[in-house]
């Protein structure tokens, strides 16, 4: 977001928790829905950028370790999908 891209750390997480907030919302009533677990994934790993840079190393690890956790379980649930699997290394990175 370009908020994140000009410094304000601050409010760019109030987009990406509100962008994480959606999406958890999306994920819980359509669970099966890959473009939305993507999408949360995505979130969160925004959401730990934005928390490693304000000094939040606890909270970024969390978001992070969240977002990989999704990622490995979509690469999983498609095993022969190269998407996935770059999906899961990009978290991993």
């Amino acid at each position: 977001m370009r908020q994140k891209a000009q410094g304000d750390l601050n409010a760019a997480r109030q987009s990406f928790d509100q962008h994480v907030a959606i999406f958890r919302r999306l994920a819980a009533a359509d669970p099966l829905s890959v473009e939305t677990q993507l999408a949360l994934s995505s979130g969160l790993t925004e959401v730990g950028d934005v928390l490693r840079a304000q000094g939040d190393l606890a909270g970024a690890r969390g978001r992070f370790e969240e977002g990989l956790d999704l990622a490995r379980r979509l690469a999983s649930a498609n095993a022969s999908s190269t998407s996935r699997r770059r999906d899961m290394r990009v978290s991993l990175n």
